[in-house]
C-alpha cells in the first residue's frame, strides 16, 4: 500500500511562529510550493481564544502548522 499523499496546491497554510527558527525554516520551504501561506501578526496573541478565533474565522486557514 502506498502512503497517502497530501498536496498543499491552491491551500491556504497557516504558519505559527513564522519568526522562530522552526517557523522560519517552514517558512522558506513553503515558498516554492503552490500555496497562500498565511502569518498572523505578531500582536495576535494565541492564547486569546476570542481574537485567535475571529482570525482563522477571517482568514479560513486549510492547513495549520
Amino acid at each position: 500500500m502506498s502512503p497517502a499523499s497530501f498536496t498543499l496546491e491552491g491551500k491556504r497554510v497557516y504558519v505559527a511562529g513564522h519568526n522562530g527558527m522552526v517557523g522560519g525554516a517552514l517558512l522558506r520551504r513553503l515558498e516554492i510550493e503552490p500555496c497562500d501561506v498565511l502569518t498572523a501578526p505578531r500582536s495576535l496573541d494565541l492564547r486569546d481564544q476570542s481574537r485567535t478565533q475571529a482570525w482563522f474565522t477571517d482568514k479560513r486557514p486549510d492547513v495549520v502548522t
